[in-house]
């Protein structure tokens, strides 16, 4: 997905050039190595992370560091230009760390704030939910 982005090929590149907007792709933590390109910025913390329905993602420390990477690129990119910051990112199962951190600082039950994603039949509905409940911990 992240060559994908570096190629224009995603939906916010879509989004972006109708908005003459840019993408600045930065790499945080994917698990797999990236090829040099000047559009990345390499900024990895830890290759990929922990599996969540068993502990924590990543440590404290590591989650420190991600969020000041992402506070210095967003200083360098209002040197050159910024305006606007929207962030996101990129994996498999995606919706499920973000209902956690959507649970988190809402206190919404878990049941209440998650979708089925992609092709999630009602048993992986109820594990998503039940992973959820359980990182709440």
């Amino acid at each position: 997905m992240v060559l994908n982005f570096l190629a224009g090929g995603a939906a916010v590149n879509v989004l972006a050039r109708e908005l003459g907007a840019r993408v600045v792709v930065a790499d945080l933590g994917v698990l797999a190595e990236l090829p040099t390109d000047l559009a990345l910025r390499s900024l990895k913390v830890r290759p990929g992370t922990d599996n969540i329905a068993q502990g924590p993602a990543m440590g404290r420390v590591e989650a420190v560091a991600a969020i000041e990477a992402g506070r210095q690129l967003v200083r360098e990119q209002v040197e050159v230009g910024l305006d606007v910051v929207m962030t996101g990112e990129v994996g498999i199962a995606n919706t499920t760390p973000s209902a956690c951190r959507v649970c988190h600082f809402t206190r919404l039950d878990p049941a209440h704030v998650l979708g089925r994603g992609t092709g999630v039949d009602d048993a992986g509905l109820a594990r998503k939910v039940d992973v959820v409940r359980r990182s709440r911990r």
